[in-house]
């Protein structure tokens, strides 16, 4: 059964594929999300700790925001990448953040 992914998720994980990565190896994925006060930053980091993530938080000049960094080891599949999206977007959300997207090496 096809899962629904948003199109720029489902374009990076086609082409981690498409560049020989094996996506049922576990790697890192890291979050970035940014809010308007470091209060925030820091409460969203704690939802992120209590599911397994490792967190750094620090100021971001250009938009007199504070970046919150969360990273956490994964296999990656569509399911995965969905829930991934779907934790981040919430808790920005919660915490009157942006969710700016993720990374992770091939």
């Amino acid at each position: 059964m096809a899962v629904y992914i948003i199109p720029s998720d489902r374009r990076l994980y086609e082409l981690m594929k498409q560049s020989g990565a094996d996506c049922s190896k576990t790697r890192v994925i890291l979050h970035y999300l940014y809010f308007p006060y470091k209060a925030a930053a820091m409460q969203s980091a704690e939802t992120f700790k209590t599911r397994g993530y490792d967190t750094r938080i620090r100021y971001s000049e250009p938009g007199d925001d504070w970046l919150l960094l969360a990273e956490k080891i994964i296999v990656m599949d569509e399911h995965i990448i969905r829930e991934e999206r779907r934790l981040c977007e919430q808790t920005a959300f919660e915490y009157n953040g942006i969710y700016d997207g993720w990374e992770t090496a091939s």
